[in-house]
Parts: structure tokens; C-alpha cells; sequence
């Protein structure tokens, strides 16, 4: 393929693309127009800060002796919850430090007595955004959290504390120590810039590029690979009033007639509230690096992922607090492996549908902690798992749930499900919900399965052979329920 220079205009609303002639070996775009701060916002804009770590931490906490950073008993896990409030939108950066009011000498001398500070309440080994040990304190604090920018946003982190597995001598353990969170928040005298993208105009002499980006990497500037930048010192000029400048590489790929996208900036970039289709049509990526991408305003991610070739995803810094639908987030995902969203927030989603749908490849999927307490509408929403041989549902809140159409269906490698959590009092569509489970033998339900709310039950176990009390020609809802006759089981419901 000619080598052209590829000049993208991004603006702070949307990404407009735009090809002009060149001999350069990768091509580059950057933001035109960009807010511009008022001095007068450093006066004049009041903000509030806040953070809350539970009081001191302490040697009273843990009996301290070699352990996982997850152990119950022997580490601490102490959530910390921020809140920002700012006007418009006003950026704050915001910093949290652990005071190390005491500590014995035998936990500074060793790297076993270790800190992990991230977003996953579930997995202290995933989400990570700081870690270390106590060794060589400075001015007797640790920094967690440094220059992290907000508008308006309560957060939670989560801070572990223990002593390794790996160490082995004795007097580090049940040792004493007391700690405390301390922070302060700062007005940078910014305003935030949203990123929208918009991939329709990203063609040339009927080449469509936006189909060969294999991958993508939101990045801040000092993580750009070596000589991209550089190379492109002096070509854009924002002058002294350009505040947060966004800029971005298309270069060439790993194979031939692929490339790279590098969305980067000194600041960091956020995402509007809808990020509908924000990748679509972009059938060739592989792989996407969320490294400098705030979600903290995202309420909607319909078709965000849809029909994308990755074979793995990291989504631990995605905040998930506000969104509210979910539709076809993966749909078509067939690449997929292995998906875990153990660190997701759904508290407030309300549609599920076809969430997973066709994601065939996948073997692990990780919901376990998902809450559902809010959706209305689950169809589709596993259908097709092919490769998936264990489900775990038990966190599952379907009282709300109106429509269980084809949720389940074809899930031909599952032996087992328990949907002893569900109450489908207010199901009314459950058609094909079972259907291809070829090889499930037992679903579990308990007192909260009452379908007598459900009108569409055609198909339900269409080929469910392997089910008790089995009839081929009673396929619909009639036999959904346990005891005599019953194709289901009873479980109690302990949650």
C-alpha cells in the first residue's frame, strides 16, 4: 500500500478524519480546537473533596502472618470512597497518601510486607493501579493515588495490606503498626476534553481503513513509542491558549495492511456519556489499551465492542457507575476467551440483551459479582456460549426482568445450571430460553420461579433431551417447574 500521510482533524466533540497527499512512513492528527481556560475559573469555581478509609489501620485489624493479599483472615482490605464535586466541568486532581504514623522496624526490613491499591473489591491481583512494600519510606507516607483527574464523581478504591506468603522469618509477624489515609485535591485550572468518535469519512480511493486497525492504545503522551512524537515536533501549532491538546497516530501494523491507532495526551481523555458504536465497523482490532480513557460519566455502551476480533480484553479501569445499558456490548466477540468482569458495576444497568450473544469462543467468563437488581431485559443475553461449561449465575437478581427470550439458549457444553437465585414473578417472554442446551442435565430453581406471568413460552427446551422426565412434544412452559413431572429441580436459596 502507498505510504500517504494520513492528517485526522479530533476535535473536543468528535473525531472527523480527513486524507491530504504525503510520502511520510505513518501519518498524524491532532485537536484544532480546544477549550480554552478562563483564569477567572481558578478564582471563581468552588470545589469539594473528600475521602474515607474507615478510621486508622492498625495491628488491631489482622493477625498478621504469611498469607494471599486476599486472605479474610490474615490481610486487610479496606475500601476507600472519594467524593469530588466540582461545577461544570471543571477538572480536579486529586491525591491520596498513607501515613505511616507507626510501624516495628522488622516490617520495614523486609519486600514480603506488601500494599496493592486498585478498583477490584474482588481480586486484589487485578485492577492494580499502585503497589509496593515499606521499605525506604520517605517524609513517613506512601503515595496511592497521584494527580488523578475528576469532575463530579464518587469512586471507591480498594487498599490490601499483608504480609506475604513468601516470607519466612518470624519476627514480621503479628508485629504492630498504624495507618492512616491523608489526601488533598487541587484546582489545575482545567476543564475536561470528551472524546467522540465518528469512523465514517476514514476512507481513500475506496481503501476503508478504519477495517485494517488491528490495534488501539489511549495512551498519555510520555507512553507514546519511541520517535512517533518526536518525529512530528513543530508540523501543529496550538499556540498558547491550546490547554489540553489530543493527538493521534495511525502507523503501520505488525502484518502487512494493518495499523496502529494511538489516541494520546499529556491530560487525560474522557469519554462522553454515550459511547454507542464506538468502535463500530472496526471489524479488524485485536487488541485496545484503555491506559488514559475515564468512563466516569458513560451511561450508555450499546454496540460498544460489538463484532471486534479480540482474543482478550482488560476492562479492570473502565468505571461503570452510571451506565444503564449494556445492550450488544460484545455481541460477536467470537474471539474471545477468556472475559473477566468481576470489577464491573451494573447497579444501575436496566438492559442486558444480547450482551454476550455469539461470543462462541469463550471458555471463561467471570459475572459472578454482577448485579442485576435493575435490568429488565435479558434476551439473548448468553445465547450461543458454545465453548462456556460453567456459568455461575448465583448473584443474579431477576426481579425486575420481563424478558428471558433465548437468554440461555445454546449453551451446548453446560451440564449444570442453578438458577435458584431467580424470581421470574415478572417474566413474560421465555421463549426458546433453554433451546440447543443439549447437554444439561439439571437446572436448579427455588420458591422464586413462578411463571404465571409468562404469555411466550414456545420452545423453551426445544432438544433439552437430557433433562428429567424429558417429552419432546412438551417443549413450552407447562412442565418449567420441579416435582412430579417437572423438568427442573429444587434448590433452596440461601443468598
Amino acid at each position: 500500500m502507498d505510504n500517504k500521510r494520513l492528517i485526522i482533524i479530533l476535535s473536543v466533540w468528535t473525531v472527523i478524519f480527513t486524507l491530504m497527499g504525503g510520502t511520510f512512513a505513518y501519518w498524524n492528527w491532532q485537536s484544532t480546537d480546544n477549550r480554552k481556560t478562563n483564569v477567572t475559573f481558578t478564582v471563581n469555581r468552588d470545589y469539594t473533596c473528600a475521602a474515607d478509609s474507615g478510621g486508622h489501620i492498625t495491628s488491631n485489624d489482622v493477625r498478621l502472618a504469611p498469607a494471599k493479599c486476599n486472605d479474610p483472615v490474615y490481610a486487610i482490605k479496606r475500601p476507600i470512597t472519594t467524593s469530588v464535586t466540582t461545577t461544570g466541568d471543571k477538572v480536579v486532581s486529586l491525591d491520596l497518601w498513607l501515613n505511616i504514623n507507626n510501624i516495628s522496624t522488622n516490617l520495614t526490613n523486609t519486600p514480603n510486607f506488601r500494599w496493592v491499591i486498585g478498583k477490584n473489591g474482588n481480586n486484589c491481583e487485578s485492577g492494580i493501579i499502585k503497589q509496593g512494600d515499606f521499605r525506604n519510606i520517605q517524609d513517613n507516607k506512601i503515595d496511592l493515588l497521584d494527580g488523578v483527574e475528576y469532575a463530579t464523581l464518587d469512586d471507591t478504591y480498594y487498599l490490601y495490606i499483608w504480609l506475604d506468603e513468601a516470607e519466612t522469618n518470624n519476627n514480621t509477624m503479628n508485629q504492630s503498626f498504624d495507618f492512616s489515609i491523608s489526601g488533598k485535591c487541587t484546582d489545575n485550572g482545567l476543564e475536561r476534553t470528551y472524546l467522540k468518535f465518528n469512523w465514517s469519512a476514514l476512507t481513500d480511493a475506496g481503501v476503508n481503513y478504519k477495517t485494517q486497525i488491528a490495534d488501539v492504545y489511549f495512551i498519555y503522551d510520555k507512553d507514546l513509542p519511541n520517535g512517533i512524537k518526536e518525529n512530528n515536533q513543530g508540523e501543529f501549532d496550538f499556540g498558547a491558549n491550546a490547554i489540553k491538546p489530543i493527538t493521534g497516530y495511525l502507523i503501520n501494523g505488525d502484518n502487512e495492511d494493518t495499523y496502529k491507532l494511538y489516541v494520546s495526551s499529556k491530560y487525560k481523555i474522557y469519554a462522553p456519556s454515550n459511547i454507542n458504536q464506538a468502535f463500530d465497523g472496526c471489524s479488524g482490532i485485536e487488541n485496545i489499551r484503555f491506559d488514559n480513557f475515564d468512563t466516569s460519566e458513560v451511561t450508555s455502551m450499546r454496540w460498544s465492542l460489538r463484532g471486534l476480533k479480540l482474543a482478550a480484553l482488560d476492562l479492570s479501569g473502565f468505571n461503570t457507575s452510571k451506565v444503564t445499558d449494556m445492550f450488544s456490548l460484545f455481541q460477536w466477540c467470537s474471539n474471545l476467551t477468556t472475559l473477566d468482569l468481576s470489577y464491573f458495576d451494573t447497579s444501575k444497568v436496566t438492559n442486558m440483551a444480547f450482551m454476550f450473544s455469539g461470543c462462541t469462543n469463550l471458555v471463561n467468563i467471570d459475572i459472578s459479582s454482577f448485579d442485576t437488581s435493575n435490568v429488565t431485559n435479558m434476551q439473548d443475553m448468553l445465547r450461543g456460549l458454545t465453548n462456556i461449561r460453567i456459568l455461575d449465575l448465583s448473584s443474579f437478581n431477576t426481579s425486575n426482568v420481563t424478558d428471558m427470550q433465548n437468554m440461555l439458549r445454546g449453551l451446548t457444553n453446560i451440564r449444570i445450571l442453578d438458577l435458584s437465585s431467580f424470581d421470574v414473578a415478572n417474566v413474560t417472554n421465555m421463549y426458546y430460553m433453554f433451546a440447543g442446551c443439549s447437554n444439561l442435565k439439571t437446572i436448579y430453581v427455588s420458591d422464586g420461579w413462578n411463571t404465571d406471568s409468562v404469555t411466550e413460552s414456545r420452545s423453551m427446551f426445544s432438544d433439552c433431551s437430557k433433562l428429567p422426565n424429558f417429552n419432546s412434544s412438551v417443549t413450552d412452559k407447562t412442565n418449567a417447574h420441579y416435582g412430579e413431572g417437572g423438568y427442573l429441580t429444587y434448590k433452596a436459596y440461601n443468598g
